[in-house]
């Protein structure tokens, strides 16, 4: 009863071999299994990683995934544009207000520091003077007023 060969002897053979003599590792086969057990691809234990570490990989994964690179680049570029329009408004106040009343220097500086970390009781309506300048007096739409809020929105939240 030959069906074909595996590995040189007639499959029935092998079968009845199989069944009566069943087949033992040799030293050839234990000696692979070692070599490959030894050439594993896996690498080597590494020390544990210390809490400072860990925090920075934290702080790097959450920079490059939270938010979209274009999206951080606009709102960036709106934060700094606000604090120079900022800058450029307090200077024009000088000593006196708009309504030439004279200005307390307290004041002028906590205007100044309006668009700072954190957010002092001016940045509402420093704000609000902001948005009215890029909206109403250069004609910018509300796509601009949303892209501004957000930013600053952030800005704060992420303080």
């Amino acid at each position: 009863m030959y069906c074909g060969r595996v590995g040189g002897i007639p499959t029935f053979l092998w079968q009845v071999r199989q069944r009566f003599h069943p087949r033992t590792p040799t030293t050839a086969m234990v000696a692979r299994r070692s070599t490959a057990a030894s050439t594993s691809k896996r690498s080597p234990i590494k020390a544990a990683p210390t809490i400072v570490q860990l925090e920075a990989a934290k702080e790097a994964g959450k920079k490059k995934y939270r938010n979209a690179k274009k999206t951080d680049e606009a709102y960036l570029g709106y934060i700094k544009r606000g604090k120079e329009f900022l800058i450029e408004l307090v200077k024009g106040l000088g000593d006196h207000g708009e309504d030439g009343k004279p200005v307390l220097e307290t004041k002028l500086m906590r205007c100044a520091q309006a668009f700072e970390n954190p957010p002092n009781e001016y940045s509402a309506e420093m704000l609000e003077h902001w948005l009215v300048q890029k909206c109403f007096n250069e004609g910018l739409g509300k796509s601009t007023a949303d892209g501004i809020h957000a930013a600053f929105i952030r800005y704060w939240d992420n303080m």
